[in-house]
């Protein structure tokens, strides 16, 4: 029955997880035709920094969700665990 429970427990948490993904890239999509309207309507300063400053932000909530959560003591030392062959093809 824990094992059940777990199992459903998780299935929520990737139902979550991709309806905020679902969200985070309709924001994201909303903000790019926005951010194109107000550049091709020859807007002022102001306005196309107002437009960029919500894209970015729409980006930037998009990708946090894409990244795969960093692991716990893991997190700031630079490994994202994939091999850098060509880094070591390059030193050769």
């Amino acid at each position: 029955m824990a094992q059940f429970n777990k199992g459903v427990e998780t299935s929520r948490d990737l139902d979550r997880r991709r309806k905020a993904i679902d969200k985070a890239d309709r924001r994201r999509m909303d903000a790019a035709a926005k951010m194109k309207a107000v550049l091709d309507s020859d807007p002022s300063a102001e306005d196309r920094a107002a437009a960029e400053a919500e894209y970015r932000e729409a980006v930037d909530a998009w990708q946090a969700l894409m990244s795969p959560p960093a692991d716990d003591g893991e997190a700031g030392d630079g490994d994202d665990g994939t091999s850098d062959s060509s880094d070591e093809e390059r030193s050769e």
